[in-house]
């Protein structure tokens, strides 16, 4: 900032005439400090009353502050905004994304020049679009940045047919009751292996933590938002279970000048910024992103850029997919589906777990068609067969058995050999059809008994 305001005033054509000052207040990340600090520079009213939770406040009332740039979160600035309209103060935050403090009725002075997450929210999208990860695990932080990030997800995802399989908020810090309720949500979802965390470092931490506690073979894939970024992070503890993880980072370009301002601070060089940078009419910025993902090379772990996201592109994402290390042995891109690869024959049917589907065989006279955009089994007709996929119904090709045939040998012995013994049994009725033990039977009977097993043989000779 500093850099920035030297820059403008060593400017004959911007400002002339005018020279712009600075004063920096520390908040400690306090959104009744924030309230006070902003009341106290703008107004000149107000006693300062937080020296044990924020010491080292040693700035007095102005009341002649023009402008106000920060806080950087998206809670704070939320506060700052609002008070900012009351004193009719220009409020500009570097890092405030939440798309709360996109809507310009409520917070007509608010500025920010970084994207609002909704660029961020289609990002995650894409990237699951790209990869075709349609079964995923959402968590996200309870403040305004995480809950309008997902909800904005949720959005999204159902408009691409995402399932989102687990949809839970992350305290910060997070209890160990929590930590293991995340652990037994994706125990019971053992089909997710991508996991969204639209969360700050805090609610990160626990679902990692929660990771820690599957099975070592279970394989998580990370996708992080911009609040935690394991640059940024002491991950020595979790730097194995992040390799293959996808991080969302801003795009930035920093200033060669600036880097040489930076290096000649001692001295206070001056340098000119060819540096551009607009608002649009909403006071906000468009949308570019950097998709870095975390690998191990040479027994370390860094983040490597993969690729970028821009909102002013035709094709918004562009990855290097040859790039990214996932953590996977064979290398392959992961998978995150709930559902079984049915063979031909079979379709898909619902199971009782969200967004899961089995398989249920056809019968063998069924083909599997299209209906309604959903597979169905479909009868064939009476004189048609199913083709070897099973998906389309064929003529039945009449079919002979050659005279040398086993089985029609096998057939023509056994008919004829039935056709002896009735023929037999038939004399033998004939012969002795005085007996009293004949007479004592249904002579009738045993003769339709007889013609039945004699035509019962005869249609296989």
């Amino acid at each position: 900032m500093t850099y920035a305001i030297e820059s403008i005033n060593n400017q004959s054509d911007l400002l002339s005439g005018v020279e712009l000052g600075y004063e920096i207040r520390n908040a400690c990340d306090d959104e009744d400090i924030i309230l006070w600090t902003m009341m106290t520079m703008t107004t000149s009213v107000g006693k300062y009353e937080y020296t044990e939770t924020c010491p080292n406040q040693t700035r007095t009332n102005t009341g002649a502050v023009i402008g106000i740039v920060g806080p950087d979160r998206s809670t704070s600035s939320i506060i700052a905004a609002k008070a900012g309209r009351v004193v009719t103060v220009p409020i500009v935050s570097h890092y405030a994304t939440s798309d709360e403090l996109s809507d310009f009725e409520r917070f007509p002075f608010f500025f920010r020049t970084v994207p609002p997450d909704k660029f961020q929210v289609k990002v995650i999208v894409d990237i699951l679009q790209h990869f075709n990860w349609k079964y995923i695990a959402l968590f996200y932080s309870l403040n305004s940045y995480g809950i309008h990030g997902a909800r904005q997800i949720i959005r999204l995802a159902e408009m691409y047919d995402i399932c989102i399989a687990i949809n839970l908020p992350v305290a910060s810090p997070a209890s160990e009751r929590e930590i293991a309720d995340i652990a037994q949500r994706l125990s019971e979802h053992d089909k997710v292996t991508v996991i969204v965390s639209f969360t700050q470092w805090g609610g990160a931490l626990a679902v990692l933590e929660a990771a820690r506690k599957l099975k070592a073979s279970r394989t998580l894939t990370f996708i992080g938002s911009d609040a935690w970024n394991p640059t940024y992070f002491q991950l020595q503890a979790f730097a194995d279970v992040l390799v293959g993880g996808i991080f969302i980072q801003f795009h930035t370009e920093l200033p060669d000048a600036f880097k040489e301002y930076y290096s000649e601070l001692p001295k206070k060089q001056q340098q000119a910024t060819n540096y551009s940078f607009r608002f649009d009419e909403n006071g906000e910025v468009h949308g570019s992103y950097q998709v870095n993902n975390w690998q191990i090379k040479n027994g370390a772990y860094d983040l490597i850029n993969v690729g970028k996201w821009d909102s002013h592109q035709e094709t918004h994402l562009n990855l290097e997919e040859n790039e990214i290390q996932w953590r996977i042995r064979d290398g392959k891109v992961p998978i995150s589906l709930c559902n079984e690869e049915c063979k031909p024959g079979y379709i898909e049917v619902p199971l009782e777990k969200k967004c899961c589907w089995g398989c249920q065989k056809c019968n063998d006279y069924a083909i599997v068609a299209n209906e309604n955009n959903a597979p169905v089994c479909q009868d064939c007709p009476v004189t048609e067969w199913p083709n070897d996929d099973f998906k389309a119904c064929v003529p039945i090709q009449p079919s002979f058995i050659s005279y040398s045939n086993p089985v029609f040998i096998l057939s023509i012995a056994g008919a004829g050999l039935g056709l002896i013994l009735t023929a037999l049994a038939a004399a033998g009725l004939c012969y002795y059809s005085e007996h009293s033990l004949i007479k004592a039977s249904s002579i009738e009977l045993c003769c339709i008994n007889l013609i039945g097993l004699g035509f019962s043989a005869s249609p296989s000779l």
